[in-house]
């Protein structure tokens, strides 16, 4: 069964939830020892600016800039071979299991797999790959180390703006920062040159235990009932993520509402249900309406005079200059970090307009946008990351892991997938449907964003399994002239 996706609105109050940590308690011996160990470990390089892999057609050099893939996994730059190196110094073997790295940049912490042991002087490697810890140029960093009880081991700091290309960050004896040639997972006693890090562990994001706590929103309250249905003196109660009720001080809580351990928040605001906004794309909310001229000669257009497909729009000669263009200038390139910027932009937009949730994020290794102003339903600030998008993917070549994609489903690893599918309404965005149900990839989990040529069969297809429908009207009538029969999908049994 998939976990719902629930949010909450609340303007003029913003509630953000702090990371939090089971503390255990020891007695003042267990305490000196584990102080004494962990005194041992310190983080002792960082790597922030890995170089890429460019090539370059005329001279025939395809690593202009010598880039190093570190972790040897076929992948180059900050989203695989950023690292940070922790070291024992001391004289006795640490068990690091379960030990928490944690970022100040947004990244969620993460902790240090089982069966983690640092030998006398031996060093261990985190690559952002096995960890998704972003190490942020832009806004400079403190990279922290604590022990599994959650308390503060060792840290690195390292101001913005201030890494070079295929440079690590590491102190001296003065403790200063001083930029070297990288030697993850070597110590300086080692010789030789190094292309590959040694001694890589994973670290496994911690879940945001927050979502499991109670509390009692007051306020007045906007329950989107009918035009009427505003409660002045309201209640709202909140425990495990979910609301379980909604009443007025003037009346008595609805039966069966624990009020255990429950502390009351006195909003002075108003507190409205927010809207969970499932088809977006971020990352072009900046860019005006696309104002076009169907570029089709009218024999290949569908009845309403648009488009048929999907795959015909973007060839439209102005969609690079109005579209394409723009959305890159801002996402694709160095350009101040301006993406972050633009995303927090989209973020306000959504807020204004009452939405808290969105999917739509552009892919990339960043775990939240602007402290999840706006919770991002495919990134982290879940309290998890078993949801993922297909807006352009490969589910209908030969070579494309459908066992793979069923059995994350089946153990739960995959709770939710969002893919763009049938966008048209000609034959062949019909088949499309047909071809994944032929793969076994519609499923409970599986959420189907457009559907605009599904017809009533396909629709009973997906209500057997539970599988979900995303409705677009807007863009299918841009595009197409026409829109998914939502009418055939609701008479289905279709969600």
């Amino acid at each position: 069964m998939r976990r719902p996706l629930v949010t909450i609105a609340i303007l003029a109050i913003m509630i953000l939830a702090p990371w939090s940590l089971t503390t255990s308690s020891l007695d003042e011996t267990e305490q000196n020892m584990a102080n004494g160990r962990a005194g041992n470990i310190v983080i002792s390089e960082l790597l922030v600016s890995p170089n890429n892999l460019v090539s370059n057609s005329t001279s025939g050099n395809m690593n202009v800039y010598n880039a190093t893939d570190w972790n040897g996994d076929g992948d180059y730059g900050k989203y695989s071979d950023q690292f940070i190196e922790i070291w024992n110094s001391g004289d006795a073997t640490v068990d690091v299991s379960d030990w928490i790295l944690s970022t100040t940049s947004g990244s969620p912490p993460c902790q240090l797999a089982w069966n983690t042991n640092i030998s006398a002087d031996g060093r261990i490697v985190v690559f952002r790959a096995d960890s998704d810890l972003d190490l942020s140029y832009y806004d400079g960093e403190t990279v922290t180390i604590s022990d599994d009880s959650g308390n503060f081991v060792n840290s690195m700091t390292f101001p913005e703006y201030d890494s070079l290309y295929g440079k690590s960050y590491v102190e001296n004896s003065n403790g200063d920062l001083v930029k070297v040639t990288p030697t993850p997972g070597w110590g300086p006693n080692d010789t030789g040159t190094y292309t590959v890090a040694q001694n890589i562990v994973k670290c496994f994001k911690v879940s945001n235990t927050d979502s499991s706590r109670a509390f009692l929103l007051q306020g007045r309250v906007v329950t989107m009932e009918n035009e009427n249905s505003v409660i002045n003196q309201g209640n709202v109660m909140v425990r495990d993520g979910k609301i379980t009720g909604v009443w007025s001080s003037a009346d008595q809580p609805p039966a069966g509402v624990d009020f255990s351990d429950v502390p009351i928040i006195q909003t002075d605001g108003t507190i409205y249900p927010g809207l969970i906004d499932l088809h977006n794309h971020m990352h072009y909310n900046h860019i005006p309406l696309w104002d076009f001229n169907v570029h089709l000669n009218t024999n290949q257009r569908s009845e309403e005079g648009g488009y048929t497909n999907r795959y015909q729009w973007g060839d439209n000669w102005d969609y690079g200059p109005s579209i394409t263009w723009m959305k890159n200038n801002v996402q694709d390139r160095d350009r101040w970090d301006m993406a972050s910027e633009q995303m927090k932009y989209a973020e306000v937009q959504l807020v204004a307009g009452g939405v808290t949730a969105v999917q739509g994020s552009p892919s990339s290794g960043t775990q939240a946008w602007d402290s999840i102003l706006a919770r991002n339903v495919e990134l982290y600030n879940f309290g998890q990351d078993n949801v993922q998008t297909c807006a352009v993917c490969s589910w209908n070549e030969n070579s494309y892991n459908s066992q793979g994609k069923i059995d994350d489903m089946a153990d739960g690893d995959l709770e939710a997938w969002f893919i763009h599918l049938s966008e048209g309404v000609d034959s062949s965005s019909k088949q499309e449907f047909d071809d994944l149900y032929a793969k076994g990839l519609v499923k409970e989990q599986t959420m189907v964003i457009h559907g605009t040529g599904l017809d009533r069969s396909q629709f009973d297809k997906m209500a057997e399994v539970n599988a979900d429908l995303i409705w677009s009207p807007l863009s299918n009538l841009l595009l197409y002239g026409d829109t998914t029969d939502v009418v055939e999908a609701d008479n289905a049994g279709v969600r």
